[in-house]
């Protein structure tokens, strides 16, 4: 599903994964949506990191 969900969308939906415990789809949508310039990304991707 996010292989083809743009950055805000993978940020979105990998913020549902981290709060539901998926900390590995949660790491590689945050991962692409840092990547794809959403400014929020790289302290949630930290955040996720922390707590896996």
């Amino acid at each position: 599903m996010l292989a083809k969900a743009s950055p805000e969308l993978s940020y979105d939906i990998s913020l549902t994964a981290h709060q539901q415990g998926h900390y590995d789809h949660a790491e590689a949508g945050l991962a692409k949506a840092a990547a794809g310039g959403v400014p929020e990304a790289p302290d949630a991707l930290a955040r996720c990191i922390a707590d896996a």
